[in-house]
């Protein structure tokens, strides 16, 4: 996964023309992959909140389905199975 580091919008764009025969595909890459932390950022574009919903909703719902936010931090999601395992030492 650490070839991803670009923000959703640009993953997107890159998915539909990518350079020098370099394809990936963020949303078919996690799911091999997953990691352990997701920072998602939400953005203001013309009054209206964005996120990763926007450009990538498959992303959007492997998160929602896999990983849960974290409380102190709003932009920080564990994975599930981490979750439960640092649950389970306190």
């Amino acid at each position: 996964m650490t070839r991803y580091f670009y923000d959703s919008p640009w993953e997107a764009e890159y998915a539909k023309s990518p350079w020098f025969n370099e394809n990936h595909d963020i949303c078919a890459d996690i799911i091999h992959n997953p990691p352990a932390l997701i920072k998602v950022t939400l953005w203001m574009l013309d009054r209206t909140i964005m996120g990763v919903s926007f450009h990538l909703p498959c992303l959007q719902h492997f998160i929602t389905a896999h990983y849960q936010r974290l409380p102190d931090f709003a932009d920080i999601y564990l994975r599930n199975d981490l979750l439960s395992r640092a649950q389970g030492r306190q």
